[in-house]
């Protein structure tokens, strides 16, 4: 044998050695608490050379509101149950979601393929620590099932099946300490998030009259969408938080329920796929036609903090549909 076929011969074994002890891996290994985390779970191979006909992942007590990733050719189920503790959301109390989701299809050990699925981090995870997605591989003839959790000082190198493990760090804290700006938005400055933007659009809008309704309200880290209605007409307004607290920044119909018209107008990725997905839960609650009045708004207008109290505000609200 010459030198280069011995070469190759060597690699060819080092590669299919680390391809059968490759384990099940997520892409992003650490996320923060109250945040949405995307997850993207690796699967490397098969089951001794058999392909992976169901993939499935037991989502840890914390992360709520999961919703997974189709896969095309793939059918996708989700096992909901009761949460051990009670968490809040938006506003609401949540006491159950989704558990455990199973993809079932088919994927040749010869081949990997990712799995995906987003949540929320609730703060009820522990800072410093790691939370673990239990994966197991059904195959034809067997299961390879991703689920030893490390004990604490072990390393998880040392299991043979080691759960994929999520670094949870704490939320950042803003020290900055910001004095409000004067006027009406000190009265409100201690207010929840969802409580200051009702109150930002009603100190605006409502009038004796024509009363506001501010529902639904969605949030995601600086960004939020509320939908209004007042004198029979609606829409959805797009708030952003600044140093000084929320400002309606646009107001718009049905293009704000979608992630890919939030990112166009310059959301950040997390922010947009949340915002959509949470208003579609938040939505799904109304009157069809409640949802009807707030698509029908017509085209956006965009107002920004130097539109508040000014005719570029008010007219937003007061477009015909």
């Amino acid at each position: 044998m010459n030198t280069s076929t011995a070469q190759a011969a060597i690699a060819a074994i080092l590669f299919s050695t680390s391809m059968a002890q490759a384990h099940a891996t997520l892409e992003v290994k650490e996320a923060t608490i109250n945040s949405y985390y995307k997850a993207v779970m690796r699967i490397p191979h098969g089951c001794d050379g058999q392909a992976t006909l169901k993939v499935k992942i037991s989502v840890p007590e914390g992360m709520i509101s999961v919703k997974p990733m189709p896969k095309a050719g793939w059918t996708l189920e989700t096992v909901s149950g009761d949460y051990a503790h009670e968490y809040e959301l938006h506003g609401r109390k949540i006491t159950s979601g989704v558990q455990e989701i199973v993809w079932s299809g088919s994927l040749e050990d010869s081949h990997f393929d990712e799995f995906v699925f987003r949540g929320r981090l609730t703060d009820k995870l522990p800072a410093g620590q790691k939370v673990f997605f239990q994966t197991v591989q059904d195959c034809a003839d067997g299961t390879v099932a991703w689920s030893e959790i490390p004990a604490p000082g072990q390393d998880p190198h040392d299991l043979k099946r080691p759960a994929p493990g999520l670094m949870i760090n704490a939320a950042a804290h803003d020290h900055s300490h910001a004095m409000p700006a004067p006027g009406k938005k000190a009265a409100h400055n201690n207010y929840g998030d969802a409580h200051e933007i009702t109150h930002v659009l009603k100190a605006e809008f409502d009038t004796p009259e024509t009363p506001l309704t501010v529902e639904p309200v969605v949030i995601s880290g600086a960004w939020a969408i509320a939908g209004w209605s007042q004198d029979g007409r609606g829409g959805r307004a797009l708030m952003k938080k600044d140093k000084d607290g929320w400002y309606v920044h646009m107001c718009g119909g049905e293009p704000f329920k979608h992630a890919k018209t939030l990112s166009q107008i310059g959301l950040p990725h997390d922010a947009a796929m949340s915002l959509a997905s949470d208003l579609a839960d938040a939505e799904n609650k109304l009157a069809p036609a409640v949802v009807a009045m707030f698509d029908g708004f017509g085209e956006a207008i965009e107002i920004g903090r130097t539109g508040h109290g000014g005719h570029g505000g008010h007219g937003a609200h007061t477009q015909s549909n």
